[in-house]
């Protein structure tokens, strides 16, 4: 048991990190932090029933795991190219 939970800390502090990654290195991910932020405030603000936070938490959440996924293609790009191509150049735009 004690293996369990000090594998499931260890994928917790990777998911933590990645995401101080994606924040630190992304521009539109401090938009989106931001914004979070904001939507939460404003809907404990205006007192939102459980079926209009579940709704809210899917697309925040969808938002999120599209900057994701974003960054990742990004690093596979950078990864897999040496020098800029012209696709490349026109998916980091």
């Amino acid at each position: 048991m004690k293996v369990f939970f000090s594998s499931r800390a260890r994928s917790f502090y990777y998911a933590f990190n990645g995401l101080w990654f994606v924040i630190r290195t992304q521009k539109n991910a401090w938009i989106h932090a931001m914004a979070t932020v904001c939507v939460f405030l404003l809907a404990f603000w205006l007192r939102l029933g459980l079926q209009d936070w579940a709704i809210l938490g899917l697309a925040i959440a969808s938002v999120w795991m599209a900057e994701f996924l974003n960054t990742a293609l990004e690093a596979v790009v950078d990864l897999a190219s040496l020098k800029t191509i012209h696709l490349q150049k026109s998916e980091k735009m």
